[in-house]
């Protein structure tokens, strides 16, 4: 059952002080599954508490370095402190097998703990398939000839939505229709002069207006959307949040509340 989302990076390539790369913690009834692995997001797992050795699975959407450079330092990590076949599966987009493969020859030539061989590593497409107790459809999206957008549903019906980078499309609209929570990439403020690839503040209001989630999460934060201080005022009449690292939002009412 779905009980929580963690953020751990809100930020972007470009760095800004306290936001740190893409990295969503999903739990799943204990296991837990990490969506995009960006710089930084191993030492906020850190930073909490949360050991790196009992991700069970790590979802990829696409292969810029703001969403995969620390899954190379999981697997080191991983390699060193376990040494054996790791309980790791690592899903993303075709073309998966081989960045983790070639980089043991591009970036680890010499070191023996950089074993990607170790792992399950699952490519997809857009499509469904089943993961532990979940139902995964998955679309692309317009950034990269790769990216994906993920719907995770449980058996009690709560899903959640990950956007990955996106533009406003017909299918992100559709993956993301009444989600319990929706993660949205808001990169820019509208006043930014090339838009294209990824959401705008006026995009992401639409979104909620044609997906109504119940909580929508906004992530991914460049600059000029920080600066104009767009998330730092209230919004009146739709669910959305600003989110900041570390934050958690629940399915269900949090422990003690």
């Amino acid at each position: 059952m779905l009980e929580s989302v963690t953020i751990l990076g809100t930020g972007t390539i470009i760095p800004v002080a306290g936001r740190k790369c893409a990295g969503y913690l999903l739990n799943n009834s204990g296991s837990l599954i990490l969506l995009d692995c960006g710089p930084g997001v191993l030492c906020q797992l850190a930073d909490l508490g949360i050991d790196y050795s009992k991700l069970n699975t790590i979802m990829v959407t696409h292969f810029h370095s703001d969403h995969i450079s620390d899954l190379f330092s999981v697997i080191i990590s991983l390699t060193i402190r376990i040494g054996t076949a790791l309980d790791l599966t690592v899903i993303g987009p075709s073309g998966l097998a081989s960045i983790l493969l070639e980089a043991k020859r591009f970036l680890y030539p010499n070191q023996s703990d950089y074993r990607p061989d170790l792992l399950v590593i699952r490519e997809v497409g857009p499509g469904t398939f089943p993961l532990q107790d979940l139902h995964i459809h998955s679309e692309r999206t317009m950034h990269t000839a790769e990216s994906l957008c993920y719907r995770i549903e449980d058996t009690a019906g709560r899903v959640l939505f990950y956007s990955g980078d996106t533009d406003y499309e017909d299918q992100v609209v559709r993956l993301g229709t009444r989600a319990d929570i929706s993660i949205l990439e808001c990169s820019h403020s509208d006043r930014f002069p090339d838009q294209s690839g990824h959401m705008t503040w006026s995009k992401a209001k639409r979104f909620y207006d044609d997906t109504r989630p119940h909580q929508l999460v906004l992530t991914h934060f460049y600059e000029d959307f920080l600066a104009e201080g767009i998330h730092t005022k209230p919004v009146r009449g739709r669910s959305i949040a600003f989110a900041n690292d570390k934050d958690v939002f629940w399915f269900t009412p949090p422990p003690n509340a």
